[in-house]
């Protein structure tokens, strides 16, 4: 079953509130009922006291006929000494053959109590705060243990007791103030948190409903949400996720037209020289097959650049890394195209001091380099310069040309997929360089370098080391 956050914080506070109560209430009762105990305790002792005192000074031996006055005649001299009590008291005595009984015959106490305090005696519980109910009401009661002498008296024993009414009004009390606190508590902690989850759940609900028109490919307006929380960082990450994907669909949308024109072109030139030559137009067909070789061998490295740009953006495996040495890998790749650059009459010119050693895919960096060197050489007027450093940390390598440099449109598009400049190719070359260079963890820019031509700035970050 569905659980929604907001009756989940709602549910949560409540118990949280609910548990912190009880605890609360369980030690505040706790605490006031021991409270209560021990001042009644302290009362009953004075009380116990005064009763003791008066016995010692007027009792100096029981008989069985002084039985029945003890207990009156020590009440009468507390009221007559202006120090009444607020407990009562009873006087038990224990024969010589261990009979307990009550002096005063006609006490309060009923069968049960009685029976209560003589078990409290036997177990010689003293000077204890215990509850005893007499005729359904409750009672704190105390036994202390006197010393009154006689011919056939062997223990003796005060039983004092005093209403728990009062205690237990307190405790009452208390119990209905905590349930009435337990009551708003719970509808303080409804409202607020029903208030609380409507301010998560509404931006959530409104990141859900944005999130299944991106699903759906439909038209996404910014959410707008600033709750300066995870919830707006949420929706923060939703919108540039948002923005990404409609860049890249649009990217895609452009990808697949430049394919779709760049593929066309070669392919409708085969087409037309075929049918041509079908058709018997051409009497020696050898410029016809030609152009056909040359489209074909333009379209084959056209559709190898798109494969092999697909695997630079979508496979992490494509690469194989490796300590390499870059003043190497330059002078390797300066080999492949020295071919060129002697055709064109350019020269090249090398300026890195100490050999660097990065982690790169060797293979990988020789095509991008090669693609880059191979660009300044159609642009150059007589030479390309390659100057590499070390700069806090990072391996700059600059290559550039004393052509004309970049135009305004080149500056903004030449390492866009397709774009072609004035001397371009198929229009990856660049891309795949941008691609190769950035997947591996470095960077790549262009710009016009005041008194030479156009320049390419690479930077690689990854374990930087001098030899």
């Amino acid at each position: 079953m569905k659980k929604s956050i907001k009756n989940q914080i709602i549910s949560t506070n409540l118990i949280i509130v609910i548990a912190a109560l009880i605890v609360f209430s369980l030690i505040i009762n706790i605490s006031i009922r021991i409270l209560l105990r021990q001042v009644t305790s302290l009362e009953m002792r004075d009380d116990r006291n005064l009763i003791v005192e008066q016995i010692k000074r007027n009792v100096s031996e029981v008989t069985e006929e002084s039985f029945p006055n003890i207990r009156e005649m020590v009440a009468i001299n507390l009221r007559a000494n202006n120090t009444p009590i607020g407990s009562r008291f009873e006087i038990f005595l224990e024969d010589r053959i261990g009979n307990i009984k009550i002096l005063n015959q006609k006490n309060q106490l009923d069968e049960m109590a009685l029976r209560k305090i003589k078990n409290q005696i036997s177990n010689e519980n003293y000077n204890k705060l215990i509850r005893i109910n007499i005729e359904s009401e409750s009672f704190f009661a105390v036994i202390m243990k006197i010393n009154l002498t006689g011919s056939n008296i062997r223990n003796s024993w005060i039983v004092q007791y005093k209403s728990a009414e009062l205690t237990d009004r307190y405790m009452s009390s208390l119990r209905k103030i905590t349930l009435i606190l337990l009551a708003i508590s719970c509808l303080v902690v409804g409202v607020l948190g029903y208030r609380r989850g409507r301010k998560i759940i509404d931006p959530l609900e409104k990141i859900k409903k944005k999130a299944n028109i991106i699903a759906k490919g439909g038209k996404y307006e910014s959410l707008n949400i600033n709750t300066q929380d995870e919830i707006g960082e949420l929706a923060l990450s939703i919108d540039i996720m948002a923005d990404k994907l409609k860049e890249n669909d649009k990217k895609e949308k452009e990808f697949l037209q430049n394919i779709s024109h760049e593929l066309k072109t070669p392919l409708t030139s085969i087409q037309g020289y075929a049918e041509a030559i079908k058709d018997g137009i051409y009497e020696d067909s050898t410029e016809p097959l030609g152009i056909i070789i040359v489209e074909s061998e333009r379209l084959k490295k056209l559709v190898e650049e798109i494969i092999y740009l697909s695997k630079l953006e979508n496979r992490d495996d494509f690469y194989n890394c490796s300590k390499i040495n870059i003043k190497d890998i330059i002078e390797k790749s300066i080999q492949k195209i020295k071919g060129i650059a002697l055709k064109e009459n350019i020269n090249i010119e090398i300026d890195i001091e100490n050999d660097f050693i990065i982690n790169f895919d060797e293979e990988k960096l020789i095509r991008a380099l090669i693609n880059i060197i191979s660009n300044c050489i159609k642009y150059a007027d007589s030479k390309v310069f390659i100057k590499g450093e070390l700069d806090d940390d990072v391996f700059v390598l600059e290559v550039f040309d004393d052509g004309p440099g970049f135009s305004k449109k080149d500056l903004k598009y030449a390492l866009n997929r397709f774009y072609k400049g004035e001397k371009g190719g198929t229009g990856l070359g660049l891309s795949i360089a941008k691609r190769i260079i950035e997947k591996s963890g470095g960077s790549i820019l262009i710009y016009n370098k005041e008194g030479y031509g156009g320049c390419y700035k690479i930077i690689l970050k990854d374990n930087i080391n001098r030899h």
